[in-house]
């Protein structure tokens, strides 16, 4: 199952430029970032990001529901959290929102976290992919 994301851009250059950063989001394969499955050129200037299905759902609504993570949870969390993003700067990306909402879980029961919304960083200019 896939979940659908959408992003309203300025021009047809920006539009011409997420197409291209998209095809680098989809090249990064690590299993605690989400994988960008394809993205649609709709009406307007209104993009559409197709990615994979997490029916987990954010972990700030996880954290909520549970009030309080353990120690030992909390710290799985982290490593996976840290993995993901030592692989993105490995790669020259980056995450400029990183919070709770744009880390998702995998499973409802699960332990596993994907992140979402990574950067690519290109001189003195930061591109926007996976938004």
């Amino acid at each position: 199952m896939l979940i659908e994301e959408f992003l309203n851009v300025g021009n047809a250059r920006e539009i011409d430029m997420i197409f291209s950063e998209t095809e680098t989001l989809k090249s990064l394969h690590h299993p605690n970032i989400v994988k960008i499955i394809n993205c649609f050129n709709l009406k307007g200037m209104d993009i559409a990001f197709v990615m994979e299905y997490l029916e987990g759902g954010e972990l700030l609504e996880f954290v909520k529901q549970k009030k309080r993570l353990s120690e030992p949870l909390a710290r799985t969390f982290f490593k996976q959290l840290v993995e993901a993003m030592t692989y993105c700067h490995r790669k020259k990306m980056i995450h400029r929102d990183l919070k709770l909402e744009n880390i998702l879980l995998e499973s409802k029961d699960g332990d596993v976290i994907k992140v979402i919304r990574i950067y690519r960083l290109c001189g003195n200019k930061k591109w926007l992919i996976g938004r």
